[in-house]
């Protein structure tokens, strides 16, 4: 009987651990990186802003510039 038991109880309980430490976790993930750079801070700002000259991202295969309006905060 404690075997049928166990061999109910162990695959149960194997899915529902994971189950149960996922709700446990935040739902969104943050990363920051931090990089420095020997420049002038304008000119890093410039580079970084600049959407004309974007290939140097290796993390963008293509950029679609929908607006050309410059706004300052």
């Amino acid at each position: 009987m404690k075997i049928l038991i166990y061999s109910v109880l162990l695959p149960i309980s194997l899915l529902v651990l994971p189950h149960l430490i996922s709700l446990m976790l935040p739902k969104t993930r943050r990363l920051s990186k931090t990089t420095i750079f020997d420049a002038p801070i304008n000119r890093v700002y410039q580079t970084i802003t600049d959407n004309q000259h974007w290939q140097y991202r290796s993390s963008l295969d293509n950029l679609q510039i929908i607006s050309q309006e410059k706004t300052k905060k």
